[in-house]
């Protein structure tokens, strides 16, 4: 996994952007993008590496149309690029749930407020095989997300919740 690396072995290629131009999409959201950050900022890729070159290559065919969002982790692991259609109104982005400063842990969290649309894109830890640690740091992460959703302050906005749930039906 990861975008730099899905880049390198030309796994995103012309379907990839044929898509995205016959559908049309006003957000994307991608997860998982393992892209290294700069240090100290969760938003920026690290200048200089094979990665920065991967994401400006993602990014060539994209940029006069998207803007580019990116919530990453301190490591190589995890993160999230969010894109949005230049066409809409510039949105409040925050990266934390519950109005709290900063970047949730690993990139795993993204909100777009537009004007009349709550947009969250997540990237939700795995509950782990059996393991008590994964499953209490997951069952952590559902209460926060669903506190997060819970959100009266909205003011009727419609509400969207898009990315990677994690979600499995069986333990594997």
């Amino acid at each position: 996994n990861g975008l730099a690396t899905r880049m390198k072995k030309k796994e995103i290629g012309e379907y990839f952007y044929q898509q995205v131009k016959t559908l049309c999409p006003d957000v994307i959201s991608v997860q998982e993008v393992r892209l290294e950050r700069e240090e100290g900022k969760q938003g920026t890729v690290k200048r200089g590496s094979s990665d920065e070159t991967h994401w400006e290559a993602f990014m060539a065919p994209l940029r006069d149309e998207f803007d580019a969002y990116l919530s990453l982790s301190s490591k190589k692991y995890g993160g999230q690029a969010i894109l949005v259609r230049k066409a809409m109104d510039k949105p409040r982005v925050t990266y934390n749930m519950g109005n709290q400063g900063g970047h949730f842990k690993s990139g795993r969290f993204v909100k777009l407020e537009c004007e009349d649309l709550i947009v969250r894109s997540v990237y939700a830890p795995f509950n782990g095989a059996g393991k008590r640690e994964h499953y209490a740091r997951r069952k952590a992460w559902d209460a926060c997300l669903k506190e997060e959703l819970r959100d009266p302050g909205l003011g009727g906005k419609a509400r969207i919740l898009l990315g990677d749930l994690n979600v499995v039906y069986r333990n594997t």
